[in-house]
């Protein structure tokens, strides 16, 4: 939970704040944002760009505490179950120059569903981490929509939408950690 003094004291009368508190105190010294509940990040300057404490010791730490947090891998759907419904499709783009191809589902059970593609790093440095992703959506005749798409650790998810006849999409980066979903609904 994120969340500034105010919402902490008077607003929040569940105290439920999930895995983490992530506490929003500016102007107080960094590691002393003024509560007695426990918590692991400390926002305490948002001059001009947001300064953060941690009680983790490392980077190494940080990255295992973030990365504890991946969803499983989902499992391939059984015959018996249905595989005509809305769903998230995920994973990894592997860098390097063999691309990685995702069939996106389609067909006419698919045609009033819109689907849009999300990409994202997570990377956890000393260093804002930097990326970039070529896509390219396939109709079924020829490749379209080829694009290079510019990727920061530090920001949020950057969205491609596709199209209604495509069937498959092309990732290829060079950077690590580049993550993809599809979302359709």
């Amino acid at each position: 939970m994120y969340a500034n003094i105010d919402y902490w004291r008077n607003v929040d009368t569940s105290g439920y704040y999930g895995d983490f508190l992530w506490i929003a105190t500016s102007g107080r010294n960094a590691g002393d944002p003024g509560i007695q509940a426990a918590w692991l990040f400390h926002q305490y300057s948002d001059n001009g760009v947001d300064r953060d404490y941690c009680h983790l010791a490392s980077t190494a730490e940080l990255r295992a505490w973030a990365l504890s947090f991946q969803p499983s891998p989902t499992p391939a759907p059984t015959p018996s179950q249905e595989t005509d419904m809305p769903q998230w499709i995920t994973g990894r783009v592997e860098p390097g120059i063999q691309p990685t191809v995702v069939l996106l589902p389609h067909g006419s059970a698919w045609s009033s569903y819109n689907r849009r593609l999300h990409l994202g790093m997570d990377q956890i440095s000393d260093k804002p981490v930097k990326g970039s992703v070529r896509v390219a959506l396939h109709n079924g005749t020829a490749w379209h929509g080829i694009k290079d798409v510019a990727l920061d650790a530090g920001a949020a998810v950057v969205d491609v939408d596709i199209t209604a006849p495509d069937v498959k999409l092309s990732l290829q980066t060079d950077a690590a950690g580049v993550a993809y979903s599809i979302e359709v609904w």
